[in-house]
């Protein structure tokens, strides 16, 4: 599964025959790699030259193009840097509609929320943050993050601080709309395995900012 979210520009529709070329290039090495391991029960075959040109030509569109391709192979999601992996995290985080399965296609089966919420405990999993997500969604029809900063900590770490802006016109924390605009920063942690899987989640939020501007009265 490829998941997408393209910027609709004139660079983009110009681009349409790469991307179709680059869609079938990895469904072919896909293939290659399946029936490798049908026929010799080895999971070991390793395509580096066409997956190593799969992800410079998607580098080299330059059209505003967020690939995830996490589950395109594994070989070609452990080229993606947790800088790139969040970008395109992100995207699909705040798509509509939610696509759950390429958001919980991100964790890890061992993803552990470092600063669970008072009453909880730190066992998370993709599904469980997939939750949350689309609770934001429902809360706020045009909620989005505006990413300030992604930057790399060491080799299996990125930094990430965004602002999330919006307006609560949906049930938001147990609140009803109230038709508030929103405007609330956070930075977030996020480690990955060795797989090019989150696993690991370290947060901040001002929750207490965003409660008070949408719990605000006219």
């Amino acid at each position: 599964m490829v998941c997408t979210a393209v910027s609709l520009n004139a660079e983009s529709h110009s681009a349409d025959h790469e991307l179709v070329k680059l869609y079938k290039l990895a469904n072919l090495v896909k293939l290659v790699k399946k029936e490798h391991f049908r026929l010799t029960g080895s999971a070991g075959l390793v395509l580096p030259k066409a997956e190593g040109l799969f992800m410079l030509k998607l580098k080299s569109l330059g059209i505003g193009l967020v690939l995830s391709v996490l589950s395109v192979t594994g070989a070609v999601a452990e080229k993606l840097t947790p800088v790139d992996a969040m970008a395109a995290f992100y995207e699909v985080a705040d798509a509509r509609p939610f696509d759950r399965e390429a958001f919980v296609s991100f964790f890890s089966e061992t993803h552990t929320n470092h600063d669970p919420r008072p009453g909880q405990t730190n066992e998370s999993s993709g599904d469980i943050v997939a939750d949350f997500y689309k609770s934001l969604q429902d809360g706020s029809s045009d909620g989005r993050h505006e990413i300030t900063f992604i930057e790399p900590v060491g080799e299996s770490k990125a930094l990430v601080r965004w602002r999330y802006v919006g307006t609560h016109d949906g049930p938001l924390f147990g609140i009803p709309a109230s038709g508030n605009e929103f405007d609330a920063a956070g930075m977030e942690l996020w480690e990955f395995d060795e797989n090019g899987k989150i696993n690991g989640l370290w947060h901040v939020e001002e929750i207490a900012t965003l409660l008070r501007q949408i719990t605000k009265k006219p």
